[in-house]
């Protein structure tokens, strides 16, 4: 007799994430090169804190603005939880 296990709240969201991740709609978004125009805004305004600074780019994903930070900043360093990239 096998017992049924409950899915806890942290296994369900790692589930959905990983549908998302997964997904080919997504997929393509990010292998997109052009920035979309509230990151170019972010970038533009945030600049002045990123140069010659340390950034960790926590959710990275394919890395479309790591062209844009790692130039710009001293320490670049950037990680991600899809298991897709």
């Amino acid at each position: 007799l096998e017992m049924s296990h409950a899915k806890s709240p942290e296994e369900a969201q790692d589930e959905l994430n990983r549908e998302v991740y997964c997904a080919a709609e997504i997929w393509g978004c990010y292998q997109s090169h052009a920035l979309l125009p509230s990151e170019v805004a972010a970038l533009l305004k945030y600049q002045p804190f990123i140069a010659d600074g340390v950034v960790l780019d926590v959710g990275v994903g394919a890395g479309r603005t790591t062209r844009y930070l790692a130039p710009v900043a001293r320490r670049y360093e950037a990680v991600d939880y899809s298991p897709v990239w």
